[in-house]
């Protein structure tokens, strides 16, 4: 059994950013509706914890973003 193919990014911003906006720029491939949706469906994790598309990231944050595996 695989894993799913994930990425990881580290928030270094000194300023806040919501986690929704900060992931349509860092996954151009994905809309911003398939973004909400992932975080909805807690595929996206911020310091080991599902957060809300409106979580305020915060410099160090950790965001792991677990993609689903295409069906075959």
């Amino acid at each position: 059994m695989s894993l799913p193919d994930r990425k990881k990014f580290v928030f270094k911003k000194m300023r806040g950013e919501r986690l929704d906006h900060f992931l349509v720029v860092n996954l151009p491939e994905k809309t911003r509706s398939q973004i909400t949706k992932m975080i909805m469906r807690e595929r996206v994790i911020v310091n080991e914890q599902p957060r809300k598309p409106g979580h305020l990231l915060k410099s160090g944050d950790e965001i792991q973003v677990f993609f689903e595996m295409p069906k075959p």
